[in-house]
């Protein structure tokens, strides 16, 4: 409903002397006026503007969720920033150790140039990337103050030691639950009812607003000093649909045209999400299988390389990069190998090459620094027969 209009005017003044009592009809006058939508017309706009609220309402759902989601993501992945410094100042302590040694046993003429130029490219190496992790985290860290809308620089607790989840995932389940509980898809909802409801009222605009007015005039004596009395006015305006080709029948088509494009994108975002539930479910268990790869198998045999590698149980210093070559190949292998019927071949394979290599008992490297075990015995692995790491031919049985 609009407001109601008031004024005031003043009517029939002779423009001889401008007088209020020389004629009749001069009056003073104030008015009142209301315009009234067509019956029916004012239930829709209300419900309209219901609509709008509940699109707004559903728009900021959906916003808090990609805010809650755009936070989650730099904030986890701080903690994988933390934890790869962690392991870097450890791999650094280490490095330097291994440096000093190989200075000390080049000084005393047991050990080789070759062996300080290498470590010392391995901890520049290192240094460079504490350098690039400290960066990363603090560009991290500001992403999150930003998004968290905070003015000064507040550093943030990264996560540790985080639960590994094991969610039970049914997809057909989670699809439903996206179908019904999606705020992006109550969004197009609410497009397609108000979209709806905008093609009623432009049907409505077809028939005319009733436009009331009531006015008082107050009319002064005349001449002769007779009392004139006063007038009561009243009319109503309503407006003829003149031009309704170009314009309501042009309204009505417009809205028409955007009812079907809110299906329509109701109708895609309905589609879609069910194949992309598919595709989230299919990655995150691809990502707990590849978990229980590295943690079973590639960060035990990475342990076993620092066991190995310590400064008091290493011999030979060709020895400490021989093994750090073989977890370099082995980790190619992991990425290589990603489908899941490769996993357990990748499997078999480390805890073979493990045994084979960090066996005490046996020397792993000769004077040129090459591998040998057991005089290049030939070991069959899945199917390939080899003398060594990289050579190998394949079995007739396959």
């Amino acid at each position: 409903m609009n407001d109601p209009r008031i004024g005031i005017a003043l009517l029939n003044i002779p423009t001889d002397n401008f007088r209020f009592d020389q004629e009749a009809m001069t009056q003073k006058q104030i008015f009142i006026a209301q315009k009234i939508p067509w019956f029916g017309k004012l239930s829709l706009r209300s419900q309209q503007a219901a609509m709008k609220a509940i699109r707004q309402e559903a728009i900021l759902k959906a916003k808090r969720l990609e805010l809650a989601r755009e936070i989650a993501m730099p904030y986890y992945e701080l903690g994988f920033v933390t934890s790869g410094q962690k392991t870097n100042e450890r791999l650094i302590k280490m490095l330097t150790q291994l440096l000093r040694v190989s200075e000390t046993r080049y000084s005393t003429g047991q050990g080789l140039q070759q062996d300080v130029l290498q470590a010392q490219v391995e901890l520049s190496k290192l240094l460079d990337e504490q350098i690039t992790l400290a960066k990363k985290r603090r560009t991290l860290e500001d992403r999150i103050n930003s998004l968290l809308n905070r003015e000064p620089f507040i550093p943030v607790t990264p996560p540790e030691s985080l639960p590994y989840p094991d969610p039970a995932l049914k997809i057909e389940e989670l699809q439903t639950r996206a179908l019904t509980m999606n705020p992006w898809l109550k969004v197009k909802q609410a497009e397609i009812e108000l979209a709806g409801v905008g093609i009623e009222l432009a049907r409505k605009d077809y028939w005319p607003d009733l436009d009331f007015k009531v006015a008082y005039g107050q009319r002064e004596e005349d001449f002769n000093g007779r009392d004139l009395p006063d007038f009561i006015s009243t009319s109503v305006v309503m407006n003829i649909p003149f031009w309704k080709k170009t314009r309501q029948d042009k309204k009505l088509e417009a809205t028409k045209f955007n009812h079907q494009a809110a299906l329509q994108s109701y109708q895609n975002l309905a589609n879609g999400l069910p194949h992309k539930i598919d595709a989230l479910v299919t990655d995150i268990r691809n990502l707990q299988k590849n978990y229980k790869l590295i943690t079973d198998a590639l960060i035990i045999f990475n342990q076993r390389i620092t066991c190995s590698a310590s400064i008091k149980n290493v011999q030979n210093l060709k020895k400490f990069w021989a093994h750090r070559f073989c977890l370099r190949i082995l980790v190619i292998m992991y990425l290589i190998c990603k489908r899941k019927k490769h996993h357990e071949t990748i499997f078999k394979k480390i805890h073979l090459y493990s045994n084979l290599w960090f066996d005490q008992s046996v020397d792993s490297t000769d004077h040129r620094g090459g591998f040998r075990h057991e005089s290049h015995r030939r070991t069959e692995i899945n199917g390939y027969k080899s003398t060594g790491f990289g050579k190998g031919t394949k079995s007739r049985n396959d």
